[in-house]
């Protein structure tokens, strides 16, 4: 009976939070008219145009780390804004995650939208940090719902990059993110560590079944059909090594083409910082492949 009363306290809680942010936010799409009609830009996200500021058919979308400051975002974007890109950025709070109805999936059904509306971007490469790769296998779960009307987008992603997937798992939920976030209080890890187990364990019709759901959609290699660029360390403290290579071994199963590069130590989403030289070549080397490299001297300069 009490377990009962606290879950729909929460459930009505969390609600609450939601319907709180869409009222600050006003509406759910704002138009773009610079596109055309039909383009449609999801909430709270950030579309910027290339350096040359030309139409371009090619669109980065990057979904970025819990978090993640403007400045860190930026040092990935200028790689394609070089490469006649445009980018679309799109923000991810510890709200999309931990009540995905209201946010990260809202988050993917809007993403899936602005592109069926958009089809000048003829090539589309996906670049998700961290959690950010579970609101893109939210993003693939919604076009998996509709073939009729979203074949044609798959069919215009050309590549995927992922830096430091990190799989929503209990253990990274429950024990490795309150490390991260009080990473000198030992008290308020157990704290959050204790809520989120609980969040997770009695809201998880809310929560976990989304984000196994997610990942599972992650794995279907068919889904998209790209090769893959993973970037990893041995000695993340979000990320896993185990899950990283469990999904690049299903890649591989699958038929794809997948480049890892692994280092032996870097933080969680800061292996551009600290192995930059690598970072940049590995990047590089992907994209020409993709040829989508138009001026490579130009590469990384902002």
């Amino acid at each position: 009976m009490l377990d009962s009363l606290i879950k729909n306290v929460l459930v009505a809680a969390w609600d609450l939070i939601g319907k709180l942010q869409s009222k600050e936010q006003k509406s759910s799409l704002n138009d773009i008219t610079s596109l055309n009609n039909k383009a449609m830009l999801p909430k709270r996200s950030e579309l910027v145009v290339n350096f040359d500021e030309v139409e371009s058919n090619q669109l980065l979308i990057i979904f970025p780390y819990l978090g993640a400051k403007k400045r860190g975002v930026e040092q990935y974007s200028r790689y394609f804004l070089n490469q006649r890109f445009d980018v679309l950025v799109l923000p991810f709070s510890w709200y999309d995650a931990m009540w995905p109805e209201c946010g990260a999936q809202i988050i993917a059904k809007e993403v899936a939208e602005f592109l069926v509306g958009n089809e000048r971007y003829e090539k589309i490469v996906v670049y998700a940090f961290s959690g950010g790769a579970y609101v893109w296998g939210e993003v693939l779960n919604v076009m998996s719902q509709d073939e009729s009307k979203y074949g044609f987008v798959r069919k215009r992603i050309i590549g995927q990059v992922f830096d430091s997937i990190a799989v929503m798992g209990m253990e990274t939920l429950t024990v490795k993110f309150p490390k991260v976030i009080f990473p000198k209080s030992t008290f308020l890890q157990r704290i959050l560590g204790k809520y989120l187990r609980y969040h997770t364990t009695v809201l998880s019709e809310y929560t976990t079944q989304h984000y196994l759901q997610s990942f599972e959609q992650l794995k279907q290699y068919e889904m998209v059909g790209t090769s893959i660029l993973t970037f990893a360390s041995r000695d993340d403290k979000i990320s896993t090594l185990d899950s990283i290579c469990d999904l690049v071994y299903h890649w591989r199963a699958k038929g794809a083409s997948v480049d890892l590069k692994l280092w032996e130590k870097s933080p969680h989403v800061q292996h551009l910082k600290y192995h930059k030289d690598e970072y940049e070549d590995s990047l590089m080397k992907y994209l020409l492949n993709l040829n989508v490299v138009h001026y490579p001297s130009k590469f990384g300069r902002m």
